[in-house]
């Protein structure tokens, strides 16, 4: 009888299905291939939660977070919380401390709180869970991650466990490919209303989204940026934009985004184009081309436009049209430095006698 050959590993079908090169859980941390990784469970939510509460640790770098929700009966859930006013009211009155005191009546007020929003409101209450998976792609820039983890957490008013010898099963919780361990669970659930549990998501809120605004990039966080310039805040006072950068990195395609976006919005836009690169978006957008050097429409830097005059404005030692003669001759002050490229000695003979031909002009 024939022996059967011993069956043949395929090592590159192997390595396809198992990208990771393995898993390894130690005491504190995981090694998943060649990137470290920790996990953390929030154990501890500040009374009350804010709008948008989760981002800031969605968003963070080497962070990955798992957020679960589990409804419960809200009849069952109504009575317990009945029992822990009792309880809370009892231990308020009857101790001496008065810290202990602020935090019995503390407590009993978000449980009658909680209460109110099931009972009056009809609101779905569930047990909310939150994990976070820190990594890393050596020990140090694990060290790293994780200290921001935590700072983050604190700013929040939330406190965070390390999951310590619990890697194992808390990776299971959060692995998709696997059901929640109950040892985790129980010690991450809190009672929250659903509407509190939605609105944590990064979605939900961001820290620069105007109403009217519109999308022009992304954060550090990797959050959505939607901006409507024409809007007036404390930290707004203006509608000005500075792009800076080397060549290449796209300035001129931001400010083609900006102006498509602003003409959509109904705004005028002129640009002064001196190599031509916004001919080919003007006309697509059935906007006029002006040609400063010759053409149907004409520039001229000379000709003289007097300013509109400001009733409100205090009077000043010149007459209006002096004041005007002067602005106009700051301008081309500035024009034919940059245009002509003259000297202070050439530009000055030159205003001598265009202010000459203007008191002439003026005379006559």
């Amino acid at each position: 009888m024939p022996k059967e050959n011993p069956m043949q590993i395929n090592n590159n079908l192997l390595n396809a299905v198992t990208p990771f090169g393995g898993i390894e859980f130690y005491r504190n941390k995981i090694l998943i291939g060649e990137v470290y990784a920790k996990l953390y469970a929030i154990t501890k939510y500040p009374a009350a939660l804010s709008r948008g509460w989760a981002a800031k640790i969605t968003n963070l770098p080497n962070t990955v977070t798992c957020q679960m929700f589990e409804p419960c009966d809200n009849g069952a859930l109504i009575l317990d919380l009945s029992k822990s006013v009792a309880r809370y009211r009892g231990l308020a009155n009857s101790t001496r401390d008065a810290l202990e005191r602020q935090r019995a009546e503390k407590a009993a007020e978000d449980a009658e709180s909680l209460m109110k929003q099931i009972d009056e409101n009809g609101e779905v209450i569930g047990f909310m869970s939150n994990f976070a998976l820190v990594s890393g792609r050596d020990e140090e820039e694990l060290e790293k991650s994780c200290r921001k983890f935590e700072g983050t957490i604190s700013t929040l008013n939330c406190r965070a466990r390390l999951l310590v010898n619990q890697m194992k099963e808390a990776f299971k919780t959060i692995s998709p490919y696997n059901i929640p361990q109950e040892d985790i669970l129980r010690l991450t659930r809190r009672n929250v209303p659903m509407s509190t549990f939605i609105e944590g998501f990064p979605f939900a809120s961001n820290s620069f989204v105007d109403i009217n605004g519109y999308p022009i990039g992304r954060n550090t966080r990797n959050g959505l940026v939607a901006l409507d310039p024409w809007v007036r805040e404390n930290d707004r006072t203006n509608s000005n934009f500075l792009l800076m950068g080397v060549l290449g990195v796209g300035k001129s395609a931001t400010t083609k985004h900006l102006m498509i976006s602003e003409f959509m919005t109904g705004t005028t836009c002129i640009v002064i184009d001196f190599e031509g690169e916004y001919n080919d978006l003007t006309t697509n957008l059935d906007g006029d081309l002006i040609n400063a050097g010759g053409g149907e429409f004409i520039i001229n830097p000379l000709q003289f436009r007097t300013s509109p005059t400001d009733d409100e404005a205090e009077p000043t030692i010149n007459s209006q049209e002096l004041n005007d003669m002067a602005v106009h001759m700051n301008w081309l002050d500035t024009f034919f430095r940059l245009f002509a490229d003259l000297n202070t000695r050439q530009f000055s003979k030159w205003q001598g006698l265009y202010w000459a031909k203007y008191k002439h002009k003026k005379k006559i």
